[in-house]
């Protein structure tokens, strides 16, 4: 992941246009691959606007982390409405979602058809030093995720602008994600999708033991859920012999495990499809095209 600056795209669209259509395209290959496009000669906020900008205060609630418009509908949520000028706060926001869905529709044209226009997002405040929870903190490497308006299968696709007069905008990035997943893979009981571990003999046995102390806890699981079923329905004391009934029961309760677990290993189907798309996204990721010619 890194940063590639877009030096031949002005406001006035592609410096040559008879290559726009071929520069669009691995523009949008880079995205694709997780780097981070920059537009060094692009204006999207004058100084006017930069200068009302500054003055604007957000909401004193801890519940809110940025001044928010929506399109749909021009509605703005977060602001200070005391000493803020919502009409033209309203405006500014307005063109700078209008001004970038139109650059964004030549920048990135193979993407024009399907773009939908989303929240418009203004941070008055230093990202660095707020005191905001783990989860909610932007300056920390972050998967962006909205379960209370999850994507559904849609890609975020996310313009920047430094609204700041005089600080620039740090970007703390880091791997792409299908490398962050792979590391992190064994932590989250995926050990076969690390690439880092299966790599080695020591990480092959670490992923091993991982996936048997898996096994032995479901196994455990099952025993618990079927111990405490049979408990509760035949109602016998703790310290009293458990009736022979009981056992059969739980028996009877570990046999639908027993069956998928024998037909998983057996079939191996959803582990070959798993592995099938991470392989896929792995060489995705590792097949980086040189840029064309200008």
């Amino acid at each position: 992941m890194g940063l590639i600056e877009i030096a031949d795209f002005t406001a006035q669209g592609w410096k040559d246009p008879a290559i726009g259509a071929e520069r669009s395209r691995w523009c949008c290959e880079r995205l694709e691959h997780g780097d981070i496009l920059v537009l060094p000669q692009f204006p999207v906020i004058s100084e006017q606007d930069r200068g009302f900008l500054t003055g604007v205060r957000q909401a004193g609630s801890s519940l809110i982390k940025n001044i928010s418009y929506e399109p749909a509908n021009g509605r703005l949520r977060g602001y200070a409405r005391s000493a803020t000028d919502a009409p033209m706060l309203e405006r500014v926001l307005r063109g700078y979602s209008e001004l970038t869905h139109a650059l964004i529709a030549q920048l990135l044209s193979p993407y024009a058809a399907a773009l939908q226009i989303d929240f418009t997002s203004f941070r008055p405040l230093e990202e660095q030093g707020r005191p905001l929870r783990g989860r909610s903190r932007n300056d920390l490497i972050h998967v962006d995720a909205f379960p209370t308006r999850p994507a559904r299968g849609r890609r975020i696709l996310r313009f920047f602008t430094n609204a700041h007069p005089t600080k620039p905008r740090v970007w703390n990035t880091s791997q792409t994600f299908d490398d962050l997943a792979a590391s992190m893979a064994l932590v989250a009981g995926l050990a076969w999708a690390s690439r880092r571990f299966l790599g080695s003999s020591v990480g092959a046995l670490r992923a091993l033991i991982a996936a048997l102390l898996g096994f032995v806890a479901a196994l455990l699981l099952g025993l618990f859920v079927a111990f405490e079923v049979s408990r509760q329905l035949f109602r016998w004391e703790p310290e009293a012999k458990v009736p022979r009934n009981a056992k059969l029961w739980v028996l009877a309760a570990l046999v639908p495990f027993l069956v998928f677990g024998a037909w998983e290993s057996t079939t191996g189907n959803r582990l070959n499809r798993i592995q099938q798309n991470f392989q896929t996204l792995s060489r995705r990721a590792m097949s980086v095209p040189a840029p064309p010619e200008r």
